[in-house]
């Protein structure tokens, strides 16, 4: 018996640009990744409402989550995240998920994985260049080495002296 994670960040559904809703389970599959009739973990329809994150934010998330921070700062900053873009109640009840664990499955590391799509939701990574933005300009001629004379340059065939 495996199990698998998800995580649901509901585009579709997206009515403000500012703000991303996923629901969150573990759900127990087979080898083929079909749900088993009978589940270990409890399943859940909340759905989360996370707030759009300052750019401040991200750049500090992105930072302690990749840094030499500790783990302890890393959880620390994760929770933060959470509690600073989504209501009182819906952190609560992430909150609360989370620490009964053995009822529903979820890990700190699924927490994390959560925190970080819904990063990339709002900093719509990977980029795509704007249809408005020119190419860059082609290239001509061979690169500028800095060591080859140029045209018209003479060399000196008598030794060097110091004055």
């Amino acid at each position: 018996m495996d199990f698998q994670f998800a995580a649901a960040i509901n585009e579709q559904d997206r009515d403000e640009d500012d703000v991303v809703d996923f629901s969150l389970n573990v759900t127990d599959v087979d080898e083929d990744g079909n749900p088993l009739e009978e589940q270990r973990f409890e399943q859940d329809d909340y759905r989360y409402y996370v707030t759009q994150p300052s750019p401040e934010m991200i750049s500090i998330m992105l930072s302690d989550q990749v840094g030499r921070t500790s783990t302890g700062v890393k959880a620390a900053s994760v929770w933060e995240f959470f509690r600073a873009n989504m209501s009182a109640e819906d952190f609560e009840h992430l909150r609360e998920r989370t620490l009964d664990k053995k009822t529903t499955g979820i890990t700190f590391e699924h927490i994390t994985q959560v925190m970080q799509g819904v990063i990339k939701e709002f900093s719509g990574f990977p980029t795509k260049p704007s249809r408005g933005s020119s190419p860059s300009p082609k290239r001509t001629g061979r690169p500028s080495t800095g060591r080859q004379p140029g045209p018209g340059s003479t060399r000196s065939r008598s030794a060097s002296v110091a004055s």
